[in-house]
């Protein structure tokens, strides 16, 4: 049996280290509302624009996939442009596939959320502009049900054309659905192995 594959995404869970006072509660489709931190808070490891908010279960019951505090995301570049969240150095080796998991789930209200793009960038000189950089898009206007209660586990594959630290940014730039808002938490990046020549994903 092979070795568990270290996950190359830092806290993933996005757990806050520090709150600078509270905003207000946000509905979100997996339980009561959570907190919204105010602008100041700090996420160890990550970096984000103004329209994405990290939210913490301040009422006991949010029920988040992982740990207790989930980024929610907005598409609304009449706000100050496209807003991202991003983590940067990740080292990552050309012709090496690597397998990212995340949930994703809604704000409460409606229909779909709104839609959601990730991306991988090298040669970057800033994470928080989503065209920087020489990128990759490896999900494009993904949606999920924002209303059922459920978050959705997205996997998507990625393989490298060239060794170098990366960013990981995920961004929301489709205007047209503005304030369905996206709910992200549990993100992992993991390596595919070769063991015995299969190719097999370690979970």
């Amino acid at each position: 049996m092979a070795a568990q594959a270290a996950n190359l995404i830092q806290n993933g869970s996005f757990e806050t280290n520090s709150v600078s006072g509270t905003y207000d509660g946000a509905g979100n489709e997996l339980g009561d509302n959570p907190i919204e931190a105010s602008s100041g808070s700090s996420v160890d490891h990550w970096l984000w624009t103004s329209r994405a908010w990290i939210f913490f279960d301040g009422t006991g019951g949010a029920n988040f996939p992982d740990g207790s505090c989930a980024f929610g995301l907005d598409a609304s570049p009449s706000h100050n442009g496209i807003d991202v969240i991003a983590q940067t150095g990740l080292p990552l080796v050309a012709g090496t596939t690597y397998k990212l998991t995340f949930d994703l789930f809604g704000r409460g209200g409606s229909g779909l959320t709104e839609p959601l793009d990730v991306r991988f960038t090298h040669t970057w000189t800033d994470a928080l502009v989503y065209t920087n950089g020489t990128g990759t898009t490896v999900l494009d206007e993904k949606t999920t049900v924002g209303n059922d209660g459920v978050a959705e586990s997205v996997t998507v594959q990625f393989t490298p054309t060239v060794s170098a630290l990366y960013a990981l940014q995920f961004f929301a730039d489709d205007s047209g659905a503005c304030n369905a808002h996206i709910w992200i938490d549990n993100v992992k990046l993991v390596q595919r192995e070769l063991v015995s020549g299969t190719v097999i994903m370690v979970q």
